[in-house]
């Protein structure tokens, strides 16, 4: 069988109601690569959907949480690349960037290439410290309050004209009616994501998002924007349209440079409905579940990082397509039940082996 040029690393396989971008990364390097390219799902869950087909990856292993023991996730980590030979790896999941960014030393000794911003980036663009990306960039950030234990959820909530948003530091949002549905919410959401948690303030407008990648220069190697048109009940969206916005790509840009960022990046904004201002929202420290839309509007950002990771030169994109849609659809998949058992009991799937390049 012929050798793949490049083998890749990626996670966040699951497509479920709040779809990971794993799927998505990977239909775009299938794209831009084609058959030079051998895909390695790396899963977290059992029951993460994309480990079962076929088509989109070539191999997939179960993961412990790095969250959780960093040594026995570098330990399997080396029990993999034993097996199979990994270039480049590229996390989708929100938990596992400052993880593996300061374990990225020992990934590149068993040759693993990752492109991901510093602890000190990750901890400037915190959702509960985005006031001061804000102030570094000169964008609107909405008024917010970073709540530490229940206790606060009353106090703070007074400061707040209904309705507000609650959010969790990594994870999903709620938006609030009544004080009520506050201390639910904010109760619900600590017992899942922990605290501490965001109260923010609510700006009625349209809803923009930036896809983006910077190389270890801090220089954007492209950026595309997108307009939501519907979302689903967590605010992810479902279906949406490219366009050119150079403001939104200038305050990337300035925002890429000003924290030092490296890697791949979501920035969200929304353009209040009264004054027409853009306020950034939330920056997310991966790519968005919709980077397949980015790569078929002719900016294919995962190609991109594969490239730069190993080479460290990738000449930037300079335009894309606007008015391309992306309308997200639930597909299923179907596979022998026997492959459940073989993650679950030898903690691998092999689909398609290759003879292994070397970099």
């Amino acid at each position: 069988m012929a050798t793949a040029k490049y083998r890749v690393a990626v996670t966040g396989l699951n497509a479920a109601e709040n779809p990971c971008p794993g799927i998505g990364v990977i239909r775009s390097l299938r794209q831009a690569f084609g058959k030079k390219i051998h895909i390695i799902g790396l899963t977290y869950e059992l029951l993460d959907s994309a480990a079962y087909l076929e088509s989109l990856v070539d191999e997939v292993y179960s993961m412990p949480f790095p969250t959780d023991d960093e040594d026995k996730y570098l330990l399997r980590m080396r029990e993999i690349v034993k097996k199979t030979k990994i270039h480049v790896l590229i996390p989708n999941l929100d938990f596992e960037i400052p993880v593996l960014s300061n374990l990225e030393t020992d990934l590149r000794g068993m040759g693993i290439r990752l492109l991901l911003p510093s602890e000190a980036t990750l901890d400037l663009c915190k959702k509960e410290k985005l006031s001061r990306i804000g102030e570094l960039a000169e964008v609107y950030v909405p008024f917010t309050i970073v709540l530490r234990d229940r206790r606060e959820v009353v106090a703070s909530a007074a400061y707040f004209t209904y309705p507000f948003i609650i959010k969790a530091a990594t994870g999903e949002a709620c938006l609030v009616y009544t004080l009520e549905e506050a201390i639910v919410f904010a109760n619900r959401l600590a017992s899942h994501w922990g605290w501490p948690l965001i109260m923010q303030q609510y700006i009625r407008g349209d809803e923009f998002c930036v896809a983006a990648l910077a190389n270890s220069h801090h220089d954007l190697l492209g950026a595309v924007c997108m307009k939501k048109i519907l979302k689903s009940k967590n605010g992810t969206a479902w279906i949406g349209n490219t366009i050119k916005e150079d403001a939104l790509i200038k305050i990337t840009k300035k925002m890429v440079k000003k924290a030092k960022w490296k890697g791949p990046l979501e920035v969200e904004f929304i353009k209040d409905q009264d004054y027409r201002r853009y306020f950034l929202i939330e920056i997310n420290p991966r790519f968005p579940t919709w980077i397949e839309l980015v790569a078929q509007a002719g900016c294919n950002l995962p190609m991109a990082l594969v490239k730069t990771a190993l080479s460290g030169k990738v000449k930037p994109f300079t335009d894309y397509q606007s008015g391309i849609l992306f309308a997200r659809s639930c597909m299923d998949i179907t596979c022998d039940v026997a492959r459940l058992g073989q993650l679950a009991v030898k903690e691998e799937i092999i689909y398609y082996e290759q003879e292994q390049s070397q970099h």
